[in-house]
This record gives structure tokens, C-alpha cells and sequence, in this order.
């Protein structure tokens, strides 16, 4: 089987993780005749269009296997692609032409007739090239569990994850003890749950303090992504903004009162710092605009259990009296309150465990220790 690939398919590695292990194919520079890629409109993946001067850059790839060409198939149809038969031109491998043949190729099922930027493989390489490839690892393990729909589906969580890895691997950790990642030693790895969220279990062994390898254990963790976390302040009103909202966490705990107060918080997006999400979410939380971001802490709330990191800040800003409002996002079923509360009495209930997240506990103890620098700096008396 012949197939046709264009945009993100011609970077190679992301080619070799949807083909999959041990494939053979043949792997030629080709073109679609009257037709040019162009930028999606939020620039992070290509789309095909018909133009009759134009002339689309790809990869033909020859010799797949009906499992090879299934796998492609069940990656480019979760984004809503389908094949067509066309005519090619087709370049050897020593870059003389080779005239047109018949291949394959996926098409979008979505109209694509706005005019766009021209297509550029190595930039898109380079801003977005690791995210695809590292997303793909755990996209296309699902082959034969999920359908291309509910692959699809899950698609923007799996970004969530990659980037938390990646992020992680670029990281440079203080190491008290010496030891890193080359002294866990991993057997098998396995995904007993996946939807929204993960959980994975490891069969692995570690170096031990004592410089001998740990039995083979079994270890499980929930699987999510990086998180940013906000406390809104008003120096000069001296007030704190807090969200109310149930949560799924204490009720499964049997908890008589699974509301919780908390920071604005949600995820980080790939392409952002936690700063820039930061002022996101609470633009999309709360409608405020922060004048400031004082980083807190940053790090894991239960890195026996679960992989979140989260970085946590103080935000500056006006918080008026309407910023007292009930809403959230109706698509994702949100019923959010938020509270006003002056900074003392926020940080007493902190101290007496009236706030139970813990989180917005070290960001009010935070808050305890500067308020008063805050407010000086904002010329409060």
C-alpha cells in the first residue's frame, strides 16, 4: 500500500511512533499537484487545501503493511481525516523525478478554504515537534483499545501529560541524596485506567540508600498534568478573592462537606510558562486582570500518589465589590462562587483548618509573611 503523508507526518520521528516498531517502508520525497498545506488559524498543525497553481510538499511512503496503514489510518482519523486516491509526483531516493503515481492521501472532513500562511515543516519542528511525537508515544498505545473518536477525544489530555514530561525532563532538580532517574530501573509498565486522567503502574527497582538495588516492586500513580494556582490580593482593599466549588475528591472520601474554598487554578497549556497561565485562568475564572505575579512555591502536593506539579502564586490586583459572582464554564458543567474575604480573616481560617486545601493554606501563610511589604509597596499606610 501506498500513502501520501503531509505536514507533521514528514517529521520522521513522529512518522516512526504512528507506524510503529520494525517498519520497513520505503520513504520517498513527493509532491500533490494543485494543491498547497497551510497553517492551521492557531498555528500549531497543517490542513491541505485545493490550489490550482499550488504544489504540496510531502513524503510518499511505499511497501506498508495492512497493520502499518491501519495504524495511520486510526492516527489521521481521530482528527477527522480520511483517504482519497490522487496522483502524486514522486522524487527517488537520489532526488531525480520519477514521475506521477497513484497514492493515498488523508483529507480533512472540514472545509478548508480560507487562505492561510504557507506551511513550514521546520518551524513547526521546532515549536511543536517534541509535544507531537511525545503526545503520539501514548496516543498510539491505544491502538486497538480506543476507536479513532475516543482517541481523539482524549487527545488534548495526552498533550496535558506530554508536556508535564517534558517540562520535567528539562528540569534541573536539586539532588540531595545524588541519585536521579538512572537509578530506577524499570521491568513493565501499564495503563489500568485511562480517560480524563490516568492511572499507571510501574514493576521497578531503585538504588537503595545503602548503594544495593531495591526488590522489584509494584507502584501505581495517578497521571496528570502541570498546574498553575493563584491567590488573588488587592493590597489597598486588603482582600483576597476565594473560589467555592464542589469537588469530587472529598466526596469520594466520604467527606460531609465536599465544597471546598480554594485559589484559582487549571492547567498549563503547552507553549506556556505557568505565569502566562496563571493570568489566564484568572481572566477565565474570575475576569480579572492582575497587575503582578509573585511566585510562591513550586512543586508536587503528593509525589507518592499522583505526578501534578504545581506552581503556585500570589496575584495582584483590583478585586471590586461585583467580583462576587456564581458562574464557571456551562460546557464543562462548572457551578463555581467566588468569596471576597479580608486577607486576616482568610489567614485565621487557614490557621484554625478552616481551609482544607492545602495549597491555598501555603499561599495564605505566605500572604502572612508578606502582606505588609505588599501593601507598602502599593502605598497603603
Amino acid at each position: 500500500m501506498r500513502v501520501f503523508v503531509y505536514g507533521t507526518l514528514c517529521h520522521l520521528p513522529l512518522l516512526d511512533v504512528v507506524l510503529g516498531a520494525g517498519h520497513t517502508a520505503r520513504i520517498r520525497t513527493g509532491f500533490l499537484p494543485q494543491h498547497e498545506v497551510i497553517w492551521s488559524p492557531d498555528g500549531s498543525w497543517p490542513h491541505v487545501r485545493a490550489e490550482l497553481t499550488g504544489i504540496a510538499p510531502g513524503l510518499v511512503v511505499d511497501d506498508l503493511s495492512a497493520d502499518h496503514l491501519a495504524r495511520l489510518d486510526y492516527y489521521e482519523a481521530a482528527f477527522g481525516y480520511q483517504t482519497r486516491r490522487v496522483g502524486v509526483r514522486v522524487e527517488d531516493e537520489d532526488g531525480s523525478p520519477a514521475g506521477e503515481i497513484a497514492a493515498a492521501v488523508y483529507f480533512s472532513d472540514v472545509d478548508h478554504s480560507d487562505p492561510g500562511d504557507l506551511w513550514h515543516l521546520p518551524t513547526w519542528v521546532a515549536e511543536h515537534g517534541a509535544l507531537a511525537v511525545e503526545t503520539a508515544q501514548e496516543a498510539m498505545s491505544y491502538f486497538g483499545e480506543l476507536s479513532a473518536p475516543e482517541m481523539g477525544v482524549r487527545f488534548g489530555q495526552m498533550k496535558s501529560r506530554a508536556a508535564s514530561r517534558l517540562r520535567a525532563a528539562s528540569e534541573e532538580p536539586a539532588q540531595v541524596s545524588g541519585f536521579g532517574v538512572g537509578d530506577v530501573t524499570v521491568a513493565d509498565s501499564r495503563r489500568p485506567y485511562s480517560n480524563f486522567f490516568v492511572i499507571q503502574e510501574f514493576d521497578l527497582s531503585f538504588r537503595r540508600f545503602d548503594g544495593a538495588d531495591s526488590p522489584q516492586v509494584t507502584r501505581a500513580v495517578f497521571v496528570g498534568g502541570d498546574s498553575a494556582l493563584v491567590l488573588p490580593y488587592d493590597p489597598v482593599r486588603d482582600l483576597v478573592l476565594l473560589l467555592e466549588q464542589f469537588r469530587t475528591g472529598p466526596f469520594a472520601r466520604g467527606d460531609n462537606a465536599p465544597w471546598t474554598l480554594e485559589p484559582i487554578a487549571g492547567r498549563v497549556d503547552h507553549g506556556e510558562t505557568p505565569a502566562d497561565a496563571a493570568h489566564r485562568e484568572a481572566n477565565e475564572e474570575a475576569g480579572l486582570a492582575l497587575s503582578d505575579l509573585k511566585e510562591i512555591s513550586a512543586g508536587y502536593p503528593s509525589p507518592g500518589s499522583t505526578t501534578e506539579y504545581f506552581t503556585l502564586f500570589c496575584g495582584i490586583c483590583d478585586l471590586p465589590d461585583d467580583a462576587e459572582t456564581v458562574g464557571g464554564l456551562a460546557s464543562e458543567d462548572e457551578d463555581i462562587r467566588t468569596h471576597l474575604i479580608e486577607a486576616s480573616r482568610a489567614i485565621e481560617m487557614a490557621d484554625a483548618a478552616e481551609i482544607r486545601v492545602l495549597p491555598l493554606v501555603t499561599a495564605l501563610h505566605w500572604l502572612a509573611r508578606h502582606r505588609s511589604d505588599l501593601r507598602a509597596a502599593a502605598n497603603v499606610a
